[in-house]
């Protein structure tokens, strides 16, 4: 199957993961295709993704979505409801087996989930959306995502071919990534480097301080999201931040690494909540690190 697809959009800096992400895209309506984007928080892979879907949906290919969400982590199958609630009408055209299971797992009070069964039928009506046209699964903030949902995603990740099926996935590259053992081709996400960092601050910021700029690319350390969202966080005064050096965070930037806390071992989430109520860790008695920048709420990856 032979599909027309719209010009690439450039993204400032990621021409090598742009090609790979355009081959899997190629490659998918022949015999289906599957890619992993891992990376630290802010580094892009949402940005990806979207780029993805901009693609496929000009070519007229059907996209079913879902993400994780941290408070449906304990929910069974929540995940695979929001990708598949899209096409649940089109059930009807399933075995009368499958089209039972999809029924009872979303539908009943049972307590135990059969994921074999779930994943088979998952598969299957995918599939018969793929009979019609190519069909992008997309799938983001993997690393929240519920252990059964899991489960279905890679069972179906291991069988697209020969269907016209991309299943792209992003997750996190490190701690709590659900699909590290699944075996799956990936593409890791790293910083931007120096000339993508500098453009990507032109084009988002272009009346950003010439003071302020070093210390933006200092903190951002090539990290996209960073670099969109700390000129709009940096004083005015571009004395300010070596003199406090602490940096208020915007929304976006609090939401995208406080979540990594709660990975963390309970007894350093102990130590730095303990750091935040003491403000520096200078006063908790800690020993300074040569070119610690803790106090900075700049983002580490």
């Amino acid at each position: 199957m032979e599909i027309d697809l719209p010009p690439p959009v450039t993204l400032l800096g990621r021409q090598r993961e742009v090609r790979t992400l355009g081959e899997a895209v190629t490659a998918a309506p022949r015999d289906g295709a599957v890619l992993v984007l891992r990376g630290d928080p802010g580094v892009g892979k949402s940005a990806l993704l979207e780029h993805a879907v901009r693609q496929v949906r000009g070519a007229g290919w059907a996209v079913l979505r879902t993400d994780g969400t941290p408070g449906e982590r304990l929910l069974p199958l929540a995940a695979v409801h929001k990708l598949l609630r899209p096409v649940l009408a089109e059930t009807a055209g399933l075995s009368p087996t499958r089209r039972a299971i999809l029924d009872d797992a979303f539908g009943s009070a049972e307590r135990t989930v059969d994921v074999y069964g779930v994943a088979l039928a998952c598969l299957d009506l995918v599939s018969a959306v793929a009979a019609r046209r190519p069909v992008a699964v997309v799938v983001d903030d993997a690393h929240v995502l519920d252990a059964a949902s899991v489960d279905v995603l890679t069972f179906v990740a291991r069988r697209v071919s020969p269907d016209p099926v991309l299943l792209l996935v992003a997750t996190r590259s490190a701690g709590g990534d659900p699909f590290a053992e699944a075996g799956l081709p990936d593409l890791v996400l790293g910083p931007l480097d120096r000339p993508a960092s500098e453009a990507l601050i032109d084009a988002a910021a272009p009346d950003l301080d010439p003071g302020l700029r070093p210390a933006v690319l200092a903190l951002a350390e090539g990290n996209p999201l960073a670099l969109l969202e700390l000129p709009l966080s940096l004083p005015r005064d571009p004395a300010g931040p070596a003199r406090s050096g602490l940096i208020p965070l915007t929304g976006r930037l609090e939401r995208a690494f406080a979540g990594r806390i709660a990975e963390l071992p309970r007894v350093t989430r102990d130590l730095l909540l303990a750091a935040a109520v003491a403000d520096t860790g200078s006063r908790l008695g800690l020993p300074p690190v040569e070119g610690d920048r803790s106090t900075t709420a700049g983002p580490r990856g």
